[in-house]
């Protein structure tokens, strides 16, 4: 058995190695055909794409004409958007405000814990600290400056 694979799959190792010599005439006959597929498919693709930018180029000239028949909205004007935006944002602007106190009333409630007194009294000393640290870092650059 193993010996008639081999012997099968020489054969087909045969096949594939010995190349295919074409006459001139054959091969002038294959290039002919290929160009003239080539030119088929170019060919077909160009009518293609003409019949669909007709197709779209009459829609939106339909288009175009079924928009300038329509009369122009009566009742809406700048001014009346202009009024309408300013509510809107005078709108939103309170509904901020609203959500913003309901942050901190949330954050009151969870921290209901009073501060110690040491820690704002950290809290102090640091905030001195950092006013000293500035002052001391201008009073530096004032100096270097003269």
């Amino acid at each position: 058995m193993p010996t008639k694979r081999r012997t099968i799959k020489k054969a087909i190792n045969r096949k594939k190695k010995t190349p295919t010599v074409l006459t001139p005439e054959h091969q002038e006959k294959l290039e002919r055909e290929k160009r003239i597929a080539m030119w088929a498919g170019v060919t077909f693709f160009i009518i293609l794409i003409a019949i669909v930018w007709a197709f779209n180029f009459r829609n939106v000239v339909n288009g175009v004409r079924t928009i300038s028949k329509q009369p122009a909205a009566a009742g809406i004007k700048i001014e009346d958007t202009v009024a309408n935006f300013k509510d809107m944002m005078a709108e939103t602007k309170k509904h901020m405000e609203e959500l913003g106190n309901v942050v901190k009333n949330q954050g009151q409630a969870a921290g209901g814990k009073e501060v110690p007194a040491e820690i704002k009294q950290r809290i102090e000393l640091e905030k001195l600290f950092f006013s000293l640290n500035d002052k001391l870092g201008q009073a530096i650059s004032a100096s270097d400056n003269k």
